[in-house]
This record gives C-alpha cells, sequence and structure tokens, in this order.
C-alpha cells in the first residue's frame, strides 16, 4: 500500500469515527411536568392532562438534543406508537404533539406515544411518553344557612356575587319587613362543570343562644326543601 492509499485510508476513517461520535444525547419534555430522558432513548411520564383538551390543542412537546453541531431533522411517532391516532406531529421538525380529536377519559385514561428524533447526521433516539388523562370532578352541590344581622345592608330584588364567590347586598334589612331569603348561587370551573349553592338567609340577632337557634332552623329548612323538591 502506497503512502497515498494509506492517508485517504486514514481519513476516511477519522471521519467515520467522527460521525459515529455524534448521538442524541437527552430529551426534555415541556407542557407537562417538565420530565426528562438521559441518553439517546428512554421513557418519561408527562403529568395527568385534563380531560377537556379539544382537538388540536396541545398534549406537550419533546426536544432532543444531538451532539456537536448536528441538528434535529425530524420527529415523527413509531409505527404503533401513536395509539388510536390520538396526537398529531404537525411540524416535522417541532416535537410539539396535538391532540387529534378532544380529549376524553371515556375513550381512554392513558396513552403511551413513542417518539423517533432524526438529526442531521443519521443518529436515531426514542422516546417513549406517557400520558395519563385525568378525569377532573365536578364541584359539588351545597346548603348554606347564613344569618342576617337586623338592619345589615342588602338589595331586596338584586343579590350581586363576585368571582371570589363574595354576596354583597345595597339597601337595609328589616326583620319585620322581611325575615328570610333564599338565592341560588352557580359556580362554573375552568373544566365547564358547575356546582350550585344554596343559599338560606335568616335576618335576625345574629349572636350567642339566638344565632345557634337561627342556625338550626335554616339547617331543618334546607332538609325539607331538599326532601319536598
Amino acid at each position: 500500500m502506497d503512502l497515498r492509499t494509506f492517508a485517504a485510508f486514514l481519513i476516511m476513517a477519522v471521519c467515520f469515527i467522527k460521525q459515529s461520535d455524534g448521538q442524541i444525547t437527552a430529551w426534555a419534555e415541556t407542557g407537562g411536568n417538565s420530565a426528562t430522558i438521559t441518553g439517546a432513548s428512554g421513557t418519561m411520564t408527562v403529568a395527568a392532562l385534563s380531560e377537556s383538551v379539544a382537538a388540536n390543542g396541545a398534549l406537550f412537546t419533546v426536544t432532543a438534543t444531538p451532539t456537536g453541531t448536528d441538528t434535529i431533522a425530524s420527529y415523527a411517532f413509531t409505527t404503533g406508537g401513536n395509539p388510536g391516532t390520538a396526537g398529531t406531529i404537525a411540524t416535522a421538525t417541532s416535537g410539539a404533539v396535538t391532540a387529534t380529536n378532544a380529549i376524553s377519559d371515556s375513550i381512554a385514561t392513558s396513552y403511551v406515544f413513542e417518539i423517533i428524533a432524526t438529526d442531521s447526521a443519521g443518529n436515531m433516539g426514542t422516546a417513549t411518553v406517557t400520558l395519563s388523562v385525568a378525569d377532573l370532578p365536578g364541584l359539588s352541590d351545597y346548603e348554606i344557612p347564613v344569618c342576617l344581622a337586623d338592619g345589615a345592608a342588602i338589595d331586596t330584588t338584586n343579590f350581586a356575587v363576585s368571582n371570589a364567590g363574595a354576596v354583597t347586598t345595597a339597601v337595609a334589612t328589616s326583620a319585620s319587613t322581611k325575615a328570610g331569603y333564599a338565592i341560588t348561587v352557580t359556580a362554573t370551573d375552568a373544566n365547564s362543570k358547575t356546582s350550585v349553592a344554596n343559599i338560606w338567609i335568616v335576618v335576625g340577632i345574629c349572636s350567642g343562644a339566638m344565632k345557634m337557634t337561627v342556625t338550626a332552623a335554616l339547617v331543618m329548612m334546607s332538609f325539607v326543601s331538599a326532601y319536598l323538591i
């Protein structure tokens, strides 16, 4: 083997070694609980997802880290790595996964996705991502007895309630004019689930034995009302 042939083989070997040194070294997830993977492949679990995610809504984003000057060329699901075609990777160069259809725990309580990242040198890694779907409970209904001091400000036709649940009034009350009020307050959470509070208000002396008597009467009224309804 002459010197030029030897040099050519040497250059090719160096190039091969340099290319083989490149690899995907880690994965990171955003949009859930910031899960990570060390190495080219591994598993991660994303925080429980609300069942209220609509079609095309964001599920999570995974980002693979290559070595050196390499860049990630594409992300794709493995064969069988997108159960029920629940997820979509709209942009191949992004690891953002969105919901193909609305997510519901009545369909599945968890999904296991497998995503392959390929870098510019052809190195690949696989992230196995488990995504659970939480059945978020609705708010509970309540019967709330309230004692309102005689003479307290109240609007007999229009109670106002703030987003914090504070009920405010406008004009003075009088037990001799009207001894009690019944109002209903409905709360709606971020998942469009509602809770109803039936508030029983008696106008009177709100201290000592009288307060205990009024409270007991209000509780009885709420039970009787619930039974009759």
